[in-house]
């Protein structure tokens, strides 16, 4: 319409390249998304030391290790890890204390975790 009406025959190259740049940033920002997801890589949204704190803060929870958190697919991530409680708190009121902080605080709904008292991590350790 421009180059109809005003002979203004720029507009033609100038919309073309805003195009293409639109396009490349979309690309960009998709590419980094899947490679993310491939790569299996920590959600940008989850800082690992506030969260393994967030753990710790749990009164009965007296230790973490083997901690992974990853991205499953866009929007959907995964946390597998060791949870050491003290001997009376091995309970599932516990875990469910555990799930509750990773899936509302961290938006984490998928979650294998394994809790242990101290003397099982140690019998691990010695195993090993």
């Amino acid at each position: 319409m421009l180059i109809l009406v005003k002979g203004w025959h720029i507009a033609d190259p100038i919309l073309a390249i805003g195009i293409s740049v639109l396009i490349m940033v979309s690309a960009f920002s998709l590419v980094r998304e899947a490679v993310d997801v491939l790569l299996e890589a920590t959600p940008a949204h989850v800082d690992v030391e506030k969260l393994r704190a967030a753990l710790l803060q749990i009164p009965c929870v007296t230790g973490i290790h083997d901690l992974h958190i990853w991205t499953i697919t866009t929007g959907m991530y995964a946390l597998s890890c060791h949870v050491v409680v003290t001997c009376e708190e091995y309970s599932i009121s516990t875990l469910e204390e555990i799930r509750t902080l990773l899936h509302e605080q961290f938006d984490i709904p998928h979650q294998t975790i394994q809790m242990e008292t101290s003397e099982m991590a140690e019998e691990e350790e010695i195993h090993l």
